[in-house]
C-alpha cells in the first residue's frame, strides 16, 4: 500500500491497517491526550489520541515519510537491537 492509498481510506480503514500491519515505534503522552507513532509499509503514521478515564479515542491520523513531524520521536525510538556494525 502506498502513502496516497492509505490517505484515501477513511479513519476506520486506516486504523485497521495500522493495527494489523503497523509496528509501534514511540508514544508521547500528556494530560488527556497523546500521540502514537507507527511504521507502516514504507511510511510512518501518527495517531492523535485523547484519553478520558478508561477510554481512549483516535481523533486523527497523519501519514508521512520524512518530515519535521518525525523529529519529536527520534529520541524515543529504541534502536538498541539494531546491529549497526553489521556489514550489509
Amino acid at each position: 500500500m502506498t502513502l496516497l492509498e492509505f490517505e484515501s481510506l477513511d479513519l476506520t480503514e486506516q486504523l485497521e491497517h495500522v493495527v494489523e500491519n503497523g509496528t509501534p515505534l514511540a508514544q508521547i503522552k500528556a494530560v488527556r491526550k497523546g500521540t502514537l507513532l507507527y511504521s507502516l509499509y514504507s511510511f510512518y503514521v501518527e495517531l492523535e489520541m485523547t484519553y478520558l478515564k478508561n477510554k481512549s479515542d483516535v481523533k486523527a491520523t497523519h501519514a508521512f515519510r520524512m518530515s519535521p513531524r518525525l523529529d519529536k520521536y527520534l529520541a524515543l525510538i529504541d534502536i538498541s537491537e539494531l546491529d549497526i556494525n553489521k556489514a550489509a
